[in-house]
């Protein structure tokens, strides 16, 4: 199954937009506004953040940190 760009919930609210005469326009920019935030807050919620599971250390801070004890190289 074709995973879909936006969610059933994302799409039904675009066309209750669209149903209620909001420009076109205005809903394709709100939507690219929220997509960004959304990019951005994974970003720093899966890796900048420390997690309760890596000891309080943010994934990069982790791996820097336990890469001496493993075979693979890190790609930064």
């Amino acid at each position: 199954m074709k995973k879909l760009r936006f969610s059933e919930t994302q799409i039904i609210k675009i066309l209750n937009e669209a149903g209620a005469g909001i420009q076109l326009k205005e809903i394709c920019r709100n939507f690219i506004e929220v997509r960004e935030a959304t990019y951005w807050w994974m970003i720093e919620y899966n890796e900048q953040r420390p997690h309760d599971s890596l000891g309080d250390l943010a994934p990069a801070e982790y791996m820097l940190k336990n890469s001496q004890n493993s075979i693979l190289e890190l790609s930064t």
